[in-house]
């Protein structure tokens, strides 16, 4: 992820690079004074409100900017009409300009329809396709966990008013204008599967509750909500006062915190411990993460069994502080664990699974063990075998359902992946989902119907025993019931209006 987001914003600085380039050699020359202040403008303003952009994606920064992100859908706006006139005033070759002028109105659109998402609008399957399908194009590019990062944007570039000045800078202007084209071209047309991708989710969601059954052997249904956001020390106050507000009000069961092994100290351990402690005296379930480092990779490369002994040694001093019901040593092997660590073999993940829940049953018994999976290769499926098969250390399974290149088709493929393993499991296994949300590219209405879609699917399963959603707000993705500016999104409505209108649970609650 390190590396990803390094070349993300390589790519960033060379667009920044050339618009303030572009800008200067403008601004020396001679022309229209309105034109030259407009273009100076887009020099000066595109870099600091490209940053209000990426710090307004995130709850941890979003506040201090939350009055600024109209800056962004602003300053794009200025560039079309930027390369506008260049392209109407001939002021250099149409066949140039064209490029930059078609990739700055897609720039603008996908800016624009983000930023009114943010503020709550309720937008249309073809005015959100374009943002879906550059965020696809992304996940595809640089893998799933960079969908829905606020990292993941578009620099617009500024058209050049003149000839270029030598041969080089002719043949940079090209190869900017064929990529743009290229881009633009490959946007369009992966648009049309995004639109039915989007459309896909109004079929989500429509039973009424006064048409839902629960099943007479259905025992009690979880619910539970995923707060702060992967913990590298003690979560900060306000973060943790507002999530634990949210779980209150939408009248979860369980919540789930994850934490990184630079977070495994007593001190962090101790104070998230206090803060969850009157949670935990009103009977509320925890489920505790132990989340991949930043350079997890990198330690992977000292012998094996050191990175199984440093991460059993981690659950170890999690499971005693904290006391989890539940604990995850590592999540989503073959998604998340493979974007960490790279590809491992089953055989590899089964002697983690083993030494991690060896550690955490040794420190609590009480606590159990959880597999997640996204359900989406061979490996998850042999993997998922291993974990459900009798005598494995794993207790408990969990599908999740990620924000991930086919919207709700890929939701309904992972539901439709969950029924045939649960089927293979023994009747008395117990399996979780975990599901998130991609608002910001998806639009609040597909969010909404997606977490009512997965909570009465499971309540109809007796084989769920709950269902946990996230992320609270938006922290590392745009995927949270609350938005960087603290704007409840209308999922939190619908979720907490549809868990008080299930049955009363028929069994209490481990």
């Amino acid at each position: 992820m390190i590396r990803t987001a390094a070349f993300i914003a390589a790519l960033l600085l060379l667009f920044l690079a050339w618009d303030v380039a572009v800008a200067g050699r403008i601004a020396q020359r001679g022309g229209a004074a309105p034109f030259r202040l407009l273009t100076g403008l887009c020099g000066f303003l595109v870099a600091p409100a490209l940053l209000v952009s990426v710090g307004s994606g995130s709850a941890l920064t979003g506040r201090a900017m939350a009055g600024l992100g109209w800056l962004w859908p602003l300053v794009l706006l200025l560039f079309v009409v930027q390369s506008f006139y260049v392209f109407v005033r001939r002021l250099a070759s149409r066949w140039i300009v064209a490029p930059f002028l078609a990739f700055n109105v897609l720039v603008a659109l996908i800016g624009v329809v983000r930023y009114a998402g943010s503020l709550g609008f309720g937008l249309s399957p073809f005015a959100l396709a374009p943002g879906l399908a550059f965020a696809n194009l992304v996940a595809v590019a640089f893998g799933p966990l960079t969908f829905g990062s606020p990292i993941a944007v578009l620099v617009p570039l500024l058209a050049a008013g003149s000839s270029a000045g030598s041969r080089v800078a002719a043949a940079f202007r090209l190869a900017l204008g064929v990529f743009a084209s290229a881009l633009v071209g490959v946007i369009a047309v992966e648009s049309i599967p995004a639109h039915a991708a989007l459309a896909a989710y109004a079929r989500l969601g429509t039973v009424r509750l006064t048409e839902f059954i629960v099943p007479a052997d259905r025992g009690s249904l979880a619910t539970g909500l995923r707060i702060l956001p992967e913990l590298s020390r003690a979560p900060a106050a306000g973060v943790l006062r507002d999530d634990l507000a949210l779980a209150d009000s939408l009248g979860v069961d369980v919540l789930l915190v994850r934490i990184l092994p630079d977070g495994c100290t007593p001190t962090a351990l101790d104070s998230l411990d206090r803060a969850l402690e009157p949670f935990r005296r009103d009977s509320t379930l925890l489920i505790v993460e132990l989340a991949y480092s930043r350079d997890a990779a990198r330690e992977l490369r000292t012998p094996a069994a050191d990175y199984m002994q440093r991460s059993a040694a981690n659950v170890d001093r999690m499971v005693r502080r904290l006391r989890p019901n539940y604990l995850i040593p590592a999540g989503d092997p073959y998604g998340a664990g493979a974007s960490a660590l790279g590809e491992l073999s089953t055989a590899w993940w089964r002697r983690f699974f083993t030494v991690a829940a060896s550690a955490a049953h040794d420190a609590r018994p009480a606590t159990r063990v959880m597999l997640t999976s996204a359900a989406a290769t061979t490996a998850d499926s042999t993997l998922f075998d291993w974990a459900v098969a009798e005598g494995s250390p794993v207790d408990v399974t969990a599908f999740l359902i990620e924000p991930a290149v086919g919207g709700a088709l890929h939701v309904q493929a992972t539901l439709a992946a969950a029924d045939r393993w649960m089927s293979r499991a023994g009747a008395g296994r117990e399996h979780w989902l975990i599901a998130t949300g991609a608002p910001a590219l998806e639009g609040e209405e597909a969010q909404r119907r997606l977490a009512r879609h997965v909570l009465l699917w499971s309540a109809a399963r007796p084989r769920v025993r709950g269902v946990v959603f996230g992320d609270a707000a938006d922290y590392d993705r745009m995927t949270g019931f609350r938005t960087s500016s603290g704007r409840l999104r209308r999922v939190a409505e619908e979720v907490a209006t549809t868990i008080r209108a299930l049955p009363e649970p028929s069994a209490p609650l481990p």
